[in-house]
């Protein structure tokens, strides 16, 4: 197996925030906060996993996971299966927030 460059880290390290964003989206939480305070969760660590995609430990992997209450098979096909649109919709969330944070 050849090691991934920069580049290819950067776009996994993407697509893993666009998973959780979506899956959080679709699930019965309100919000990021809500789903870190109801799974004992630090709320601006998850905010900030959506927002700045990071390199996760699997234990942070398993706890989102679990906190979902989704199997791996369906974290991986999520992540498997994101459209352009999820991309699109993930960068306009981005830009809302950040609009939110400009206005306090």
């Amino acid at each position: 197996m050849k090691a991934k460059n920069e580049k290819e880290k950067n776009q996994i390290k993407l697509r893993f925030a666009v998973t959780i964003w979506k899956l959080l989206n679709n699930s019965s939480y309100e919000s990021a906060r809500e789903f870190a305070l109801d799974n004992d969760m630090e709320p601006a660590h998850i905010q900030k996993l959506i927002r700045e995609p990071k390199d996760l430990t699997l234990i942070t992997i398993v706890s989102l996971k679990d906190g979902l209450n989704i199997s791996m098979e369906s974290l991986g096909l999520t992540y498997d299966s994101l459209t352009d649109d999820d991309y699109k919709n993930y960068s306009n969330y981005l830009k809302e927030q950040k609009k939110k944070s400009n206005l306090k």
